[in-house]
């Protein structure tokens, strides 16, 4: 009797044993051999300065509820783009980090040394994140990345060149307007004034009718009017011209 007591005992420690071994410790050994996700402890909520640099340097601060590129003209930052940065690196604190490589001599292979593109996230003038900026990966779908004193390079599934490395970060929008509310347009040429009026559902110049369709091609620009292009100077181009060509 006493001897199949502690057979009994010998077997359910075993079967403690195998489950801790297969549960809890071997998530824990498994947890313990991935590499510490340098994005997790970020609060993007704090960031109120962002500097990216690679050939040239942006620096975008947060004023209020909204952002500025800093400069001689504190140009305002594209909402957007704004936003899809800080989802982005949200998305990363929650993504795991493969260790690609530990050589610092290998940094260059994925354009996680000098030759990426540096990113750093202040609070107050506290540095918050400083990281690199590497290629794309050969899927095309996630990005290398290196914390910057790192000699590690890691993959995540994060595509942080489309929003880093790429695209103007001013604010191209002109207007947005609810076109339904537009009833009066002026338009000033170097030789002529074009004033249009909506009557009853219909566009007029003076007492002559416009057509209505060509009309509301222009509303439909003028309401929703971003820049292609911005100069140095802070001013604004765009294309397209509707002016000719209006009336039946």
């Amino acid at each position: 009797m006493k001897k199949n007591i502690i057979l009994g005992f010998i077997l359910l420690l075993l079967i403690v044993v195998g489950y801790l071994y297969n549960g809890p410790i071997k998530k824990w050994r498994q947890d313990s051999l991935k590499p510490e996700n340098f994005f997790s402890k970020l609060q993007t909520e704090d960031i109120d300065r962002i500097e990216i640099e690679n050939k040239s340097k942006t620096v975008l601060v947060k004023k209020g509820d909204s952002w500025q590129v800093q400069g001689k003209d504190n140009f305002k930052a594209s909402p957007e783009k704004i936003t899809e940065a800080l989802e982005q690196l949200n998305s990363a604190k929650k993504t795991q980090l493969d260790l690609i490589s530990t050589n610092k001599d290998k940094k260059s292979t994925f354009n996680t040394d000098k030759s990426g593109t540096e990113v750093m996230l202040y609070n107050n003038d506290k540095l918050l994140l400083d990281f690199i900026v590497g290629k794309l990966t050969d899927d095309y779908l996630g990005t290398y990345v290196s914390a910057t004193s790192s000699d590690e390079t890691y993959k995540i599934d994060v595509d942080f060149n489309s929003i880093f490395t790429e695209g103007e970060w001013r604010d191209t929008v002109i207007t947005s307007l609810d076109k339904e509310k537009i009833n009066k347009i002026r338009i000033q040429l170097s030789s002529a004034e074009y004033k249009i009026e909506k009557k009853n559902g219909e566009w007029f110049v003076g007492t002559a009718k416009l057509n209505k369709e060509k009309v509301n091609k222009i509303v439909d620009l003028l309401s929703n009017l971003k820049a292609t292009e911005i100069h140095s100077s802070g001013d604004w181009r765009w294309g397209g011209s509707y002016y000719n060509d209006w009336q039946r």
